[in-house]
């Protein structure tokens, strides 16, 4: 089995922070999308194509952040 890369390491991290902390990233942000990098987010937008372009134009490849979208307040999920 091989071992993960220094990037596949650096977007777990990247997961795990969102995840622990995830009330803080995303209040305000309700129906955005966000880019993190590094624990740090690079980029947001209210579409996923305008984000896709500020990444773009910062030189940042999409393939390397970790890209969420932000539901709304009122939105619900039924499982």
């Amino acid at each position: 089995m091989e071992s993960p890369t220094s990037e596949t390491l650096e977007l777990e991290s990247t997961i795990e922070w969102f995840a622990n902390n995830y009330a803080e990233i995303t209040r305000g942000r309700e129906g955005r999308f966000i880019a993190i990098k590094g624990r740090k987010i690079v980029a947001e937008s209210e579409s996923f194509e305008e984000l896709l372009r500020i990444l773009e134009k910062l030189n940042i490849d999409p393939r390397s952040v970790f890209i969420d979208s932000i539901a709304p307040r009122s939105f619900a999920c039924i499982l």
